[in-house]
């Protein structure tokens, strides 16, 4: 079921409601309190896909706990990144991940990897 995460209402006419689950609008963009409401819903898993802003506050926030990356054999360059700023002020501080799975999609590869837990000596 989609979950939209924003304030604006989005018309009634939108596409995304045509889904036949429905679709959830949670009038936030406090991800906390978004996470705790699709709890209480009984939603145990979230697949997060939206845009580098959305992704950014996940990492940022420590609440991603899986990540899927697609590497495909292209060059796109410029302002089309996936994520943001995600709270990294230096080298040390790069969230490091645990790669779990490696999968060839025709041309594309998924890459399924985990964040390592941090601890007080990698700071």
């Amino acid at each position: 079921m989609p979950v939209v995460i924003g304030e604006r209402d989005i018309p009634v006419t939108a596409r995304i409601f045509e889904h036949p689950l429905g679709a959830i609008e949670t009038g936030t963009r406090d991800l906390n309190q978004v996470l705790s409401r699709l709890f209480n819903r009984d939603i145990r898993r979230v697949f997060v896909e939206g845009g580098p802003t959305l992704a950014s506050e996940f990492i940022k926030q420590g609440l991603a706990d899986e990540f899927l990356v697609y590497i495909a054999p292209v060059v796109i360059g410029g302002s089309q990144t996936a994520t943001t700023d995600v709270g990294v002020e230096t080298m040390a501080d790069l969230p490091r991940l645990t790669i779990t799975r490696v999968e060839r999609l025709g041309d594309d590869v998924l890459l399924v990897a985990r964040p390592q837990p941090s601890t007080e000596n990698d700071r």
